[in-house]
């Protein structure tokens, strides 16, 4: 098999959490998503009250990046919010919005803990992310990521915090107004880890349980910021029992409780028919594991989420048919569980690919 880097495994983890959280929210994976929010609302899939976006960070924690935190000002009311600014429209250019209205006016970070265990050198092959278990969810709104983000940057470079804040607004300032994530001045400061246990902390209010001091300490700089500069103690906190054992923690401004009405029902609905591809994808990663398979083909570039084409498959099929009894079911079936799929969800995509497949092939246009 070839050799694939961290900057695949990356994206196909994340692939893979984006996948699982749209699913569970009814969203739809953003097609831009490598320069905006992961995830949009979409009115085929479900009618929210308000559009809105979701920027997914899943693992063994979250890894924030600065050029992000502009995701949550994309109107004038929000900029005026963010800035304290009360002037004409500086989101235009010519009369065109250079922000992602599109989007919605509304931005939440959705933060998926993985619970597996398994290693990045562990998960190789099509198919491999499978094996992935999901735990805990947070939504977190974005004003309260920044203040975060700007107490660890504070901590970590012994700053006061309101200077570090009205740096990182100046940036996110220049990132708005250029419409670009301004890549080229990534240093160390770029990016920041925000540990599973500190986002627990900021739903609750409280690092009551956290023993590290280092963690406290910043924790203690987010406390005084967001209840000084937002109205982070009235925030309403909603938790939502989830797949398995695990909850959907869900945090939000009074102002929005429509959209997080709208997140709780949706997610009560779903929650039935993915606990049922979840013991799908724990029957499959047991069998997987237990006959230690790996699949892949040599000179071939890894799809660790699936999305394997036809030729593919045959050759999938010829490799490991006759030692794993993989054949087109098999692979179908792994198709469906790695999208987070039902039967009826699977059936419905693959019938529109084939007809959209048949229209390219006589020239209907789409």
């Amino acid at each position: 098999m070839t050799k694939v880097g961290n900057k695949h495994k990356t994206k196909a983890f994340g692939d893979a959490c984006e996948t699982y959280l749209a699913k569970l929210l009814s969203m739809r994976i953003n097609p831009s998503g490598s320069i905006r929010p992961d995830l949009i609302t979409d009115s085929e899939i479900y009618e929210y009250p308000r559009p809105f976006s979701v920027e997914v960070k899943g693992g063994k924690r979250g890894i924030l990046l600065k050029s992000q935190l502009s995701y949550g000002i994309n109107d004038i009311s929000s900029w005026r919010d963010f800035f304290g600014e009360n002037r004409g429209n500086p989101l235009s250019r010519n009369g065109n919005s250079t922000m992602f209205v599109e989007e919605g006016h509304r931005v939440f970070y959705g933060l998926v803990e993985r619970v597996d265990g398994l290693p990045a050198n562990k998960v190789v092959g099509d198919f491999a992310t499978v094996r992935f278990r999901w735990g805990d969810v947070y939504l977190i709104p974005t004003d309260l990521v920044f203040h975060y983000f700007a107490a660890v940057l504070a901590r970590k470079n012994n700053q006061p915090i309101g200077r570090v804040e009205n740096q990182l607004r100046n940036f996110v300032r220049r990132c708005i107004k250029s419409g670009s994530s301004l890549s080229d001045e990534r240093d160390k400061d770029s990016w920041i880890s925000l540990p599973f246990s500190s986002v627990r902390a900021m739903f609750e209010g409280s690092h009551k349980g956290i023993v590290n001091e280092t963690q406290k300490g910043t924790l203690d700089k987010f406390f005084r910021v967001a209840r000084d500069r937002t109205e982070y103690d009235s925030y309403e906190r909603v938790q939502i029992n989830g797949l398995g054992e695990h909850k959907i923690y869900l945090i939000h401004n009074k102002k929005h409780k429509d959209v997080a009405g709208a997140i709780e029902e949706v997610i009560h609905g779903r929650i039935p028919s993915l606990e049922d591809v979840r013991l799908e994808r724990d029957e499959m990663k047991e069998w997987l594991e237990k006959n230690k398979i790996s699949l892949g083909i040599k000179g071939h570039h890894h799809c660790y989420n699936g999305r394997v084409d036809d030729s593919r498959r045959k050759e999938l099929v010829r490799l490991y048919g006759e030692r794993w009894g993989i054949d087109s079911e098999k692979i179908d079936l792994l198709e469906r569980l790695v999208r987070w799929e039902t039967p009826e969800e699977f059936e419905q995509r693959t019938r529109i690919e084939r007809e959209e497949d048949i229209n390219a092939v006589v020239g209907v246009p789409f």
